[in-house]
């Protein structure tokens, strides 16, 4: 994952959030984000997310907010969010595919 990320690309991984704190969680909802950064550290490391959200405004209804929160999380956690594509798709482990060009809301 580093190498590629490294090579410029960006990877869009499906992922476990919580539904109530948007926080990575494995038994949450599906949710899409972009891994930005890897860095090893020690026996772990940190991944760099861009996660970008809908938000309907409150004061104009119909009217749609595209927010990107960027957050820094432990490898492991990432790792254990990632969700696993199911019996449908036996060739790949994980949920998500590489872009070449950078990815933006």
């Amino acid at each position: 994952m580093q190498e590629q990320i490294g090579q410029g690309r960006q990877l869009i991984a499906l992922v476990g959030a919580s539904s109530t704190t948007g926080n990575l969680n494995p038994n949450g909802v599906g949710h899409y984000v972009v891994v930005e950064e890897v860095r090893p550290a020690g026996n772990d490391g940190w991944v760099r997310i861009s996660n970008s959200l809908i938000r309907q405004d409150q004061s104009s209804p119909g009217v749609e907010q595209v927010m990107k929160i960027e957050t820094v999380v432990r490898y492991s956690d990432f790792m254990c969010a990632w969700l696993d594509p199911g019996p449908d798709n036996p060739n790949t482990d994980f949920a998500g595919i590489w872009a070449d060009s950078p990815l933006s809301p």
